[in-house]
């Protein structure tokens, strides 16, 4: 099978919305501002409207953390769903259906427009409406390097190992070795994954970028260059310019500036204590809802965070060159409206020894946010969810956005 391996003909036609909604703007400071986005200029600098004081906020992009568009409703994509998740080599989605594909690429319609992705870009394509009770993300690959499908059947999930020659409208292309070619389809055989053998890993993207989330779930990875007229110019890590509509983003969050979002960490130490001996374990999951889907506070969505049920406590090391930590809590959206209205305890350590709470959150509240927590010079962070009131029932406890400022010097 052939594959171009430069991603450099991404393509992505957005839709035109006025950059005239409210922003929220978030600074590595702490300062929360709503308002209206003005400008981004080619070098990097964000001019902003403050919408109480109405005045006018310039400051490098290498000194926010993010800004979101609005509140845009929280995406949750069950077994009725007719999508495919197109997970890209770094992590970048895409959410979408397909419109044709050849032996290097595939064509997506999505939220975000018409996007042209080479299979060399490709991690692994997920139906929805086949994975429900099934990690399809997991990575699967043959022994010998070749592509597999996963495929649901009346007494489980099949793999198949092969070659993918490419993607159809209605499914995936697969040569199985004996130089014939098998049309798998997402319905018609219930095709759950198709994951690629050896994607290409994207370039590092050097200096201040972004990663742009998308009302629907998807998310793209790249540089801010400029705005232009009613839409943003948006460099992504492939080389390739999109010119990205506000009416399809829902948040974007600046990388390599002057903090660390603590879910591009990994922690030193995870303890569960269920309530009861012998209980169910979820462990701790990262930048979703801890039953996959994405995270939520009350009705405000958070494209990265961590999530766990009660009782944990997960444990970062503290770097010398962090100064703060914030981060917004609060009971996960999915369980706002269960019988049971969750309640839980959250807590900040440092060094073991409580800073911070314990602060009560209930189900259905909107986040609370800790802002600013001084490390002094720690040399571990420990992020509790405890029990409460109604116990651990519906424990679902979310870090909206935690987050480490480094120090000024």
């Amino acid at each position: 099978m052939i594959r171009h391996g430069v991603l450099w003909a991404l393509v992505l036609v957005g839709m035109l919305h006025p950059l005239t909604g409210q922003v929220e703007l978030r600074r590595t400071n702490g300062a929360l501002t709503s308002g209206r986005l003005i400008s981004i200029s080619a070098g990097g600098v964000l001019n902003f409207r403050d919408g109480a004081t109405k005045d006018k906020i310039t400051l490098p992009l290498a000194e926010v953390v993010s800004l979101r568009f609005g509140n845009p409703p929280v995406s949750r994509y069950g077994s009725d769903s007719s999508l495919l998740r197109f997970e890209m080599a770094g992590g970048d989605i895409v959410y979408g259906s397909i419109i044709d594909g050849d032996f290097d690429h595939v064509r997506v319609e999505s939220l975000l427009g018409r996007i042209k992705i080479p299979l060399d870009a490709l991690e692994r394509v997920v139906c929805l409406a086949n994975a429900s009770g099934l990690d399809a993300r997991a990575k699967v690959v043959g022994d010998d390097g070749q592509d597999v499908l996963l495929v649901r059947s009346k007494v489980g999930v099949d793999s198949v190992h092969g070659s993918l020659t490419r993607f159809t409208r209605t499914g995936a292309l697969f040569e199985l070795g004996d130089g014939e070619e098998t049309l798998f389809g997402f319905k018609k055989k219930k095709v759950a994954s198709v994951s690629l053998a050896e994607p290409e890993a994207p370039k590092s993207i050097k200096g201040v970028h972004s990663v742009v989330f998308f009302r629907d779930g998807s998310r793209l990875t790249g540089k801010l260059t400029k705005n232009v007229g009613s839409s943003i110019q948006f460099e992504h890590a492939t080389g390739a310019t999109l010119e990205l509509s506000v009416i399809s983003v829902a948040e974007i969050d600046i990388r390599n500036g002057q903090f660390t979002h603590l879910s591009d960490l990994k922690p030193i130490k995870v303890l569960e204590t269920p309530f009861l001996a012998g209980g169910l374990k979820y462990g701790l999951a990262v930048d979703q809802g801890i039953q996959g889907g994405p995270l939520s506070i009350g009705t405000r969505g958070f494209p990265r965070g961590l999530s766990v049920h009660t009782r944990c406590a997960v444990t970062f090391t503290v770097d010398p060159g962090w100064a703060s930590f914030s981060s917004a809590i609060g009971v996960d959206g999915a369980v706002a409206h269960s019988r049971v209205r969750a309640s839980i305890n959250f807590s900040v350590l440092l060094d073991g020894k409580v800073v911070v709470g314990p602060t009560l959150c209930r189900a259905g509240e909107e986040p609370k946010w800790l802002e600013n927590v001084d490390l002094k010079d720690a040399k571990t962070l420990t992020l509790v969810a405890d029990f409460a009131d109604n116990y651990h029932f519906n424990g679902w406890a979310v870090w909206g956005s935690p987050y480490f400022v480094m120090k000024a010097d």
